[in-house]
């Protein structure tokens, strides 16, 4: 770095220096504390010091040069022009807010970014937007383009698609009874297929629970289907209202005249009218079907090759047969209602050419496209799912389904940006359904591929002791799995490395490695790209985009602040010097080389995160989808939803690109206590505050040598029931969702009560 274009307010040079901070304890630019032993530039005749990340950022990309020529007044002047150059210049913003839901609770909630929960302490620079994203009023399903494959697979690939639409369907009934459950103990009910059955339709009275008397007015057209009773104004007009018939839908009579009360999941309805027997008779029936099929769940599928019976293979005949009690999830996606209850060599022998089939054409899609797919906004980005399917069902079912109209943008576009199979439990029903969507919106839909979708990973994967592709396969289909397994390999293959949207966001899994590629350079690579290929193809800048990592900013960085910046080796490596780990000005430096505003990757997460994370100064967002991820970690599960927004600057509207988190909240052991009818006491506990937020855990900060503290106030933290003080000395819980209202805080024993369903502590006397 060249010292002479950092001046103090007197025009003397700063030089660098990591002598003990004694004069003062805060950058004269961004006001944060420098650490005693840290480097610094500072100023050998004026009190003026400037911590190491802000003389880096002073270079922004520009010479030295430069800086010289426009040289400002103060420091402090040539980061506020920088800040507003950037801001006027970017065509994306990360908005203020993101939204996350509870499935236990069930309804979307708003709320803004949280420092170290979503947004990495290097964001100081980095550009939030309040804008809102454009609504387009009626929205048109999303389209298919002529691919040229033959209408059985099509046909094949569209009942797929509509099966997990009806999965989606399962997961919000679930959600509305407040039960929810880990993808790896997920025991979905077997959904209804097919075209909705007419149970009975007729004229019924509806009439006011508050007991107004029956009038002509009331009088509406009702239709009962499997799962509903519906009522409209006549035959042909449009639904008024719905009530959902369930197991738990209770039917009574009124006292006063006879008329029947519906109770269904907190909503009733109260009817009179003609033939009043026959419609309680026909809803008494339909509440029997609903918890006769409430106890028709899918099977288990056994671990065949675990079988202490002859091993399934396709040269077995049908020697070898197991039975169940019902069809598993990967049957009844491939078949339906007609898929068999017993596994055999002839049907999974059938299910392998079904899958290879949809292989065969998913990989004659991903020929036809470019290594770097160019996609259309609005989008929405997923990130790791690892077979975790539940995580992806749910994301739909709150924040909009690939298949349906979304209220709020035009033909919205899916990226999902890799890592879909090992560890997880659905690992080849989320693969068949992603392939599925690929054949039929292939200019929608965009697979890129991350570092687990490659052989080698799979079988050390199932090395290590946990499930793994190859494992996967083998076990929910014998011994026609490896075939299966060899057919998804070709497709990994020739998946994209890489997706840009709208020319100004890079989508791809692990990073940019040294970041000295081009996109021009990454177009011209040449696929396949085989598990042997991967390390030296473009230099290992290939290997890198799939395994490479960011430096985060951490305390010991401020230190040392060098651990942040440039290229270092990956401890991922195991010393083959392939993989990187790149710092913020590695970030920068791309960015303003290939035009772009932001980078999204995936491949890491954290056990405290969000579902996403913002570093490197707003220039690196990261999204990881699979909350609880393998089932231990707590974690929270992200999407990305990126539209076109309109802001204003300077008097006028400009438009951008807006990037919104959406996020699932992981289930905690609290909810699983819930969902399962029981509580336990435990003082790790996440409690909820009065309006149903889940708190944090917030830690003391420590001081630093000489008894000097790092904290920027000392404003006394008071806990919201029982009255006690001084909070921050210590642990405590605080409401992130409440901050926008009155600060909500919870003593240790407060929250710990609170979590296991017992009355906080009574508030202190005088």
């Amino acid at each position: 770095m060249d010292e002479a274009v950092l001046r103090c307010p007197g025009s003397h040079p700063l030089h660098l220096t990591h002598l003990p901070c004694v004069r003062n304890h805060r950058c004269t630019i961004c006001q944060d504390v420098i650490p005693r032993a840290a480097r610094r530039f500072m100023c050998r005749w004026c009190s003026y010091d400037v911590c190491y990340d802000c003389a880096v950022h002073n270079i922004g990309g520009r010479s030295s040069g430069e800086l010289v020529q426009a040289r400002k007044p103060t420091l402090r002047s040539a980061f506020k022009a920088y800040a507003a150059e950037r801001s006027l210049n970017t065509k994306v913003g990360i908005s203020m807010c993101y939204d996350i839901v509870s499935p236990a609770v069930g309804e979307v909630q708003t709320h803004q970014h949280r420092r170290g929960s979503g947004v990495n302490e290097d964001c100081r620079y980095a550009v939030f937007s309040d804008a809102l994203m454009f609504a387009d009023g009626e929205v048109p399903t999303m389209a298919r383009v002529d691919t040229g494959l033959p209408e059985e697979i099509l046909s094949f690939a569209s009942s797929i698609v509509r099966r997990m639409m009806a999965l989606v369907d399962v997961v919000a009934e679930e959600t509305s009874l407040g039960q929810d459950a880990l993808d790896i103990s997920w025991k979905p009910r077997c959904p209804d297929f097919g075209d909705e059955q007419l149970l009975k339709t007729g004229y019924l009275s509806k009439r006011p629970t508050s007991g107004h008397l029956v009038s002509s007015s009331h009088r509406r057209y009702f239709q009962l289907r499997k799962g509903a009773l519906e009522w409209r104004k006549n035959e042909s007009g449009e639904i008024l209202g719905k009530l959902q018939i369930q197991a738990s839908t209770h039917l009574s009579r009124l006292a006063e005249n006879n008329d029947l009360r519906v109770s269904s999941n907190g909503d009733e309805i109260i009817v009179t009218g003609e033939a009043l027997d026959e419609w309680e008779a026909a809803l008494q029936q339909h509440i029997a079907y609903q918890i006769t099929r409430s106890l028709h769940r899918f099977g288990t599928a056994p671990a065949l090759l675990k079988s202490k019976q002859k091993e399934l293979s396709p040269a077995s005949g049908d020697a070898y047969s197991t039975a169940l009690e019902n069809p598993t999830m990967l049957a009844w996606l491939l078949e339906g209602d007609a898929a068999p209850a017993n596994l055999s060599t002839t049907t999974t022998q059938r299910f392998a050419e079904k899958i290879k089939t949809l292989c065969h054409a998913a990989t004659s899609i991903l020929q036809g496209q470019s290594i770097l797919s160019e996609v259309q906004a609005p989008v929405r980005v997923f990130g790791d799912l690892h077979g975790q399917l539940r995580d992806l069902l749910l994301s739909f079912h709150y924040y909009g389904r690939p298949t349906e109209e979304d209220r709020d943008h035009n033909h919205m576009s899916y990226v999902f940006n890799g890592d879909w199979v090992d560890r997880g439990a659905h690992q080849l029903e989320l693969m068949v359904f992603l392939f599925a969507l690929k054949i039929l919106y292939p200019t929608r839909v965009w697979l890129n591929r991350g570092n687990h979708e490659d052989r080698q990973q799979n079988n050390r994967t199932t090395q290590i002791g946990s499930i793994g592709f190859d494992k996967a396969c083998s076990e929910q289909l014998g011994g026609v799995g490896e075939d299966v397994f060899c057919a998804f390999q070709q497709v990994f293959e020739w998946l994209p490395l890489a997706s840009r949207i709208e020319e100004k966001i890079l989508v791809l899994h692990g990073g940019l490695g040294q970041g000295d590629w081009t996109l021009a350079e990454l177009k011209a690579v040449q696929r396949p790209l085989s598990s042997e290929n991967l390390p030296s193809e473009l230099g290992g800048a290939v290997y890198n985009i799939l395994w490479s990592d960011p430096l985060r900013h951490t305390q010991e960085a401020r230190k040392n602040p060098l651990q942040s910046f440039g290229v270092h080796d990956s401890p991922r490596d195991k010393h083959f010097q392939i993989m990187k780990n790149f710092g913020r000005d590695v970030t920068e430096r791309f960015c303003a080389r290939e035009g772009l505003d932001l980078v999204i990757r995936s491949h890491q997460f954290t056990s405290d995160c969000k579902g996403y994370e913002l570093m490197h100064d707003g220039r690196l967002l990261r999204v990881f989808s699979a909350r609880n991820y393998m089932g231990t970690v707590p974690n929270d599960g992200g999407t990305l939803l990126i539209a076109y927004g309109s802001e204003l600057q300077g008097g006028a509207q400009k438009e951008l690109l807006l990037v919104r988190p959406q996020s699932i909240e992981r289930l905690t052991r609290q909810a699983q206590r819930r969902s399962s009818g029981g509580y336990a006491s435990s003082s790790k506990q996440e409690p909820y505050c009065p309006r149903k937020h889940m708190m944090q855990l917030e830690k003391p900060e420590m001081p630093t040598c000489f008894g000097w503290s790092h904290r920027d106030t000392d404003e006394n933290k008071c806990c919201s029931e029982c009255g006690e003080e001084n909070l921050q000395h210590d642990c405590y819980f605080h409401c992130r969702g409440c901050s926008n209202y009155d600060a909500y805080n919870l003593c240790m024993e407060c929250g710990a009560r609170l979590a296991s369903g017992l009355p906080a502590l009574p508030v202190a006397p005088d």
